[in-house]
Parts: C-alpha cells; sequence; structure tokens
C-alpha cells in the first residue's frame, strides 16, 4: 500500500495528478491500494478532493483508496464522488 500526504497548498484540479505523479504511482492502480493523508489545520478544496477521487478511481483503477483526516464536509464530497461513478465500495475514509 502506498501513502501520500496531501500537498499544504490546494488549489487546482491538476493538483491530484501531480500529487501521484509525484509519489512516483503509475497511471494504472489495477490491485493497488492508495492512502491519502491529509494534514489537520490545512483547508482542502472540494475540487481538490473530488479530482482525487476521479483520479485515483476512475483514471488508475486503484483498488482501494483510503483518505485520512478529512472533514465531515469533505467525507461527504468524496463519498458523492465515488457513487457517482459506483466505485464507494472502493473509498475508505477515516476520520
Amino acid at each position: 500500500m502506498d501513502t501520500l500526504t496531501a500537498p499544504a497548498t490546494i488549489g487546482g484540479r491538476e493538483l491530484p495528478r501531480e500529487l501521484l505523479e509525484s509519489g512516483g504511482l503509475p497511471d494504472d492502480l489495477t490491485g493497488a491500494s492508495l492512502t491519502v493523508q491529509f494534514e489537520p489545520g490545512i483547508v482542502y478544496t472540494i475540487s481538490f478532493v473530488d479530482e482525487l477521487v476521479l483520479e485515483a478511481l476512475v483514471r488508475r483503477h486503484c483498488d482501494r483508496l483510503v483518505l485520512q483526516g478529512l472533514s465531515p464536509s469533505l467525507q461527504r464530497v468524496a463519498r458523492e464522488a465515488a457513487e457517482d461513478h459506483e466505485l464507494s465500495d472502493r473509498l475508505v475514509l477515516q476520520g
């Protein structure tokens, strides 16, 4: 399982792709589990979380995406993004 930390500067839909690329992750994550840790006190945007779910689960076919430390409102965003693509079974949200 790969673990990445979300960057402190969030602002743009291209950043989730850049985060995964900077972590050295391949374009195809089939069979892989990925954890992204969100730091307390950092304000993350809805677009970043939405795009991260799309990039990891839809485009890169990650088997399991674990998001740690998201606020309750951003957990809802992540859940809705996964549900929109019928992939909620592959998303794990941890306080």
